[in-house]
């Protein structure tokens, strides 16, 4: 403090007995003083004696004065985000899991692409109003009412939404549940506690259905009901029959669906990657192209995906089924290869278009539920139009999945085929040709990928039938085919031989 006095005493002093460097020196001093004052406000705010607010409010105000300050650390900016609250900042927006803010870019590019396009018209679509469908698959009479609903899934309800409706009557849709305000809350912190507490909370949704339609049914006077059971009421009453009866039917067979339309969206841009060579293979069998759109049903064309019952690949094929058209052993999977196993089906299909009186809605179903038992179906109903079995034939077996298969079919592939009325326009499929060639010899996995200089990762990506292979450094079969890069020269005969 005695050199800050004797400086307040010197600054006393006339200008003229005063050498002009050393007032520019008394100047620094002062600014050292003032920087010093304002070090032991911001120490002290780090001890919480003052707002965090205020520290910040005190470097604003010192920029004034043109200090040059150091780089913003991020927590810096977070803080000063927040003395200024008539802009949205950071921590004024719900938080999110890494799972969930993949789901809300989803949704974000999907309010863009339709942006500047009208609302597509569900009704034309259906009624195939461009013909981009041949007549073979115009929907059936009797089936409308269950394609609307899967479309709806496929091109309306998205992830975050429950649709409760009727396992017997599909298209009768009771509530819709969002459950984003719970997946995407703050708290619990834990997405599986939020996924937990959104299930608790349709189920009651579900359990509240389900009490309301049972008072429906017991009540004989149905005016006297509630404006709740009323509306249930009102979408009973589309059904044939008796109202009571119908609540009573449709308590029994409530059923949660969650929409799919982001999933399908996935779907439609992996498939744009295969199609062509899909089609092509179709097209040699002289099939109608149409059923190469089965996978969007089936897996949403993610050749990894794996049932509980074992079916693996884009086309889902079980083990028995694969074994009959496919290699599938300890080491190779040709169920994986989305091409390999195009051919199994196109043959599968034709197979069963045979034995089923030549009718793709009984084909398509066998796909699922096997020609037997669609056979049986059809004999036990009278009939081999799938709509009049669908309302005379009733089997456990004949499940819910098997009964709709065909409607999921025909919805999925009317939104594929007007795919850019719904979703907006597709980016064109930006991967590299690939080419099919056959080994000459038998050969390790290693050695190949030695041969042929790929990296092992874009080896399994055009080749996932060979994962396993690649990690066991199993030997593959003489003539066995591969899918390789265009660009990948294959004139050594000693790795490749002649494709025909």
């Amino acid at each position: 403090m005695d050199e800050i006095e004797f400086d307040k005493k010197s600054s006393l002093l006339s200008a003229a007995q005063v050498d002009p460097g050393k007032i520019t020196g008394r100047t620094f001093k002062w600014s050292q003083l003032v920087l010093f004052f304002i070090l032991l406000v911001l120490g002290f705010s780090s001890f919480q004696f003052i707002k965090p607010a205020t520290a910040i409010q005190t470097l604003a105000a010192i920029s004034k004065f043109n200090f040059q300050t150091p780089g913003n650390s991020d927590e810096e900016i977070l803080d000063r985000s927040e003395v200024d609250n008539s802009t949205p900042t950071l921590s004024s927006l719900p938080a999110h899991d890494a799972e969930p803010d993949a789901q809300l870019t989803a949704s974000s590019a999907d309010t863009i692409l339709n942006q500047g396009l009208p609302l597509f018209d569900r009704t034309r679509i259906l009624t195939d109003y461009k013909a981009r469908v041949s007549n073979a698959f115009h929907i059936p009479s009797g089936l409308e009412s269950r394609v609307q609903f899967w479309f709806d899934i496929y091109t309306k309800y998205g992830l975050d939404e429950r649709v409760l409706h009727s396992q017997k009557y599909p298209w009768l849709i009771l509530k819709v549940v969002d459950v984003a305000p719970i997946l995407y809350a703050e708290t619990p912190s834990l997405r599986w506690l939020r996924n937990q507490k959104a299930e608790r909370v349709v189920k009651h949704e579900l359990s509240e259905l389900k009490l309301r339609l049972l008072k429906i049914s017991k009540t004989k006077n149905l005016e006297s009901l509630k404006d709740e059971e009323l509306s249930l009421v009102s979408a009973i009453q589309s059904l044939p029959g008796k109202v009571q009866r119908n609540a009573a039917l449709v308590a029994k067979s409530l059923r949660i669906q969650t929409g799919q339309k982001e999933v399908f969206q996935e779907g439609l841009t992996i498939s744009r990657k295969f199609l062509p060579q899909m089609d092509a293979i179709f097209i040699e069998q002289k099939l109608p192209t149409e059923l190469t759109r089965i996978p969007l049903v089936e897996s949403s064309f993610n050749h990894l995906a794996t049932s509980k019952a074992g079916a693996s690949g884009v086309w889902q094929f079980i083990g028995n089924t694969g074994k009959k058209f496919l290699m599938v052993n300890n080491n190779i999977d040709e169920r994986r290869s989305p091409i390999k196993s195009t051919y199994a089906a196109a043959l599968l299909l034709k197979e069963d278009f045979m034995l089923l009186k030549h009718q793709w809605p009984l084909a398509v179903t066998a796909y699922n539920h096997g020609p037997g038992g669609v056979r049986h179906a059809a004999k036990a109903a009278g009939s081999y139009e799938l709509a009049k079995i669908l309302t005379r034939y009733q089997s456990r077996s004949f499940s819910f999945a098997s009964s709709n298969y065909y409607s999921e079919f025909l919805a999925a592939l009317y939104a594929e085929r007007y795919q850019d009325e719904i979703f907006g326009a597709s980016a064109p499929d930006s991967s590299g040709g690939t080419q099919v060639v056959r080994l000459s010899r038998k050969m390790h996995a290693n050695e190949l990928l030695i041969k042929i200089d790929m990296p092992v990762e874009d080896f399994i990506d055009l080749n996932p039938e060979l994962k396993k292979a690649v990690e066991k450094n199993s030997s593959l079969p003489k003539g066995f085919k591969l899918h390789i890069p265009t660009d990948k020269k294959t004139l050594d005969s000693k790795i490749f031989a002649k494709n025909d």
